[in-house]
């Protein structure tokens, strides 16, 4: 990973912050077991629609992921039992060819002390497990959700002139998001590919983690040119998409 330097400095719109947000919260929504009929639809109608609109905003992503995801939700949804089937093949039918989970990728094992880290992270915000979620804390969906969270503080600390809680929110934001996603995704989209390979899959997780990988460096390249927030000789260094 090349780091930026900040020699464009500026302090971000709260709109863009707020954007950014939503972006988030979409992709951790999409990384939910699509156990509803309504939710497939959405994954498949509403949420390339979304994604293009918001890629229009800020660019994060290349033009034709939002398209290419759309494709690749369309295939799966029209095979017997849809995305619901094709999540269940992926993530959860053992033994899952793609763990979900950034402690198998980045601890090789579950409830390691990556889940502690990011449990603190959460804590640390005064967020908890919803009891509802059967998942682990590591879990795609809710790293990507915490950000979207923490970027939303962030931009209302902004809109009240607090410069200096909203530049902390996005450090935050942006160390959670190198650490803690940024750093397994690309393993993650490797094993995706090769059970697409191996059993005939079509590819729309895949497509989302490229674009959640490319939502991490789009933000963290907007924040280390906002004089103060992120530091880049800081930041944890990860793997690269």
């Amino acid at each position: 990973m090349v780091y930026p330097d900040n020699h464009e400095s500026r302090i971000p719109d709260p709109s863009e912050i707020e954007a950014r947000a939503e972006l988030h919260l979409c992709l951790g929504r999409a990384f939910l077991p699509p156990m509803e009929v309504e939710t497939e639809e959405g994954l498949v109608v509403s949420l390339p629609q979304d994604l293009e609109a918001l890629n229009e905003q800020f660019s994060f992503t290349e033009r034709n992921n939002p398209a290419l995801f759309a494709e690749e939700a369309l295939t799966a949804s029209r095979r017997p039992g849809g995305l619901k089937r094709l999540y269940s093949r992926l993530f959860l039918s053992p033994p899952f060819p793609a763990a979900i989970n950034a402690g198998i990728h980045l601890d090789g094992a579950l409830m390691g002390r990556t889940v502690a880290a990011i449990e603190d992270f959460y804590l640390r915000h005064g967020l908890e497990k919803d009891r509802a979620f059967k998942d682990l804390p590591d879990h795609l969906a809710l790293q990507l959700q915490f950000v979207g969270f923490l970027l939303s503080r962030a931009a209302e600390a902004l809109r009240r002139g607090e410069t200096e809680d909203a530049a902390t929110l996005l450090r935050e934001a942006a160390t959670f998001e190198y650490r803690y996603i940024g750093a397994w995704l690309p393993q993650f989209m490797k094993a995706m590919r090769k059970a697409e390979a191996e059993y005939g899959l079509p590819g729309p997780y895949r497509y989302l983690a490229g674009m959640a990988l490319d939502a991490v460096h789009s933000d963290v390249d907007a924040w280390t040119r906002w004089p103060g927030p992120v530091n880049a000789e800081d930041m944890p260094h990860a793997a690269a998409g």
